[in-house]
């Protein structure tokens, strides 16, 4: 017969399991009060798969994700659609690494490619106020230069390799995929870089919740914690992850 404590600490592990944002037995067991004044994880590994098993534990499990579900519309299929979104939307719909055309890939006689005549125009008076006589620029190469065109495969000056750009979209136009991938950004010494969620750790959960991994478990390893292998390749991995898109 359960004693008062006995419930207490079922209680508490329901808590903390719904709490975890793993749903890791073990960690919930530990911080429900399993595991000794030592906080033994062999022994909370223990207890946590014994409470798993217990219908009552299950159930009351399973009701209280189930009404949170209700409460909050969140359902397993649309947390997974997320993942997956995440998992697979294009990072360059966010940013991008151009080599775009140099200043002399499409002047003419690949000669200094201007944007327009004030540019050119203000060239030339900063020539004129430096008092330096012939000095002035020629605007023989033209106008009309666009910074994000192709390099030229012959120029002379960039041997066809262009200029490097890093270009982030504007984030407020992101939509689908692109959306939920974006993180935010954050300034650096180089300028503003566009941060990302993890896209293998989103592809790993999504996995994951297919069963795709199959772990083995040993009786113990350092401090009494388990010892975990992996059967997968890398390329049986990838292999699997083609797959998941058919299955969702």
């Amino acid at each position: 017969m359960a004693t008062r404590r006995d419930s207490d600490l079922e209680a508490a592990f329901v808590r903390e399991y719904l709490a975890d944002p793993d749903q890791n037995a073990t960690r919930a067991a530990l911080a429900a009060g399993y595991g000794g004044a030592k906080r033994n994880r062999h022994s909370a590994r223990t207890a946590a798969s014994r409470l798993l098993k217990r219908p009552h534990i299950a159930e009351q499990i399973q009701a209280a994700m189930d009404a949170r579900a209700e409460r909050t519309e969140i359902t397993a299929d649309r947390v997974l659609e997320r993942l997956w979104a995440i998992a697979t939307a294009d990072p360059n719909e966010i940013s991008q690494y151009r080599r775009c055309a140099c200043r002399y890939c499409h002047g003419d006689k690949h000669l200094y490619h201007w944007l327009d005549v004030s540019e050119w125009e203000e060239a030339c008076a900063k020539a004129r106020d430096r008092k330096k006589p012939g000095a002035e620029p020629s605007n023989a190469g033209g106008f009309g230069f666009d910074r994000n065109a192709e390099p030229h495969p012959h120029c002379p000056r960039c041997n066809g390799e262009g200029i490097g750009r890093t270009h982030v979209a504007d984030t407020r136009r992101l939509k689908g995929s692109a959306r939920l991938l974006y993180a935010g950004m954050k300034e650096t010494r180089d300028g503003i870089e566009a941060k990302m969620h993890d896209q293998m750790a989103a592809l790993e959960k999504v996995a994951r919740h297919l069963g795709m991994f199959k772990d083995r478990v040993e009786h113990s390893g350092p401090e009494g914690s388990p010892i975990e292998h992996r059967f997968q390749s890398l390329a049986e991995f990838q292999e699997v992850a083609r797959k998941i898109a058919s299955e969702i």
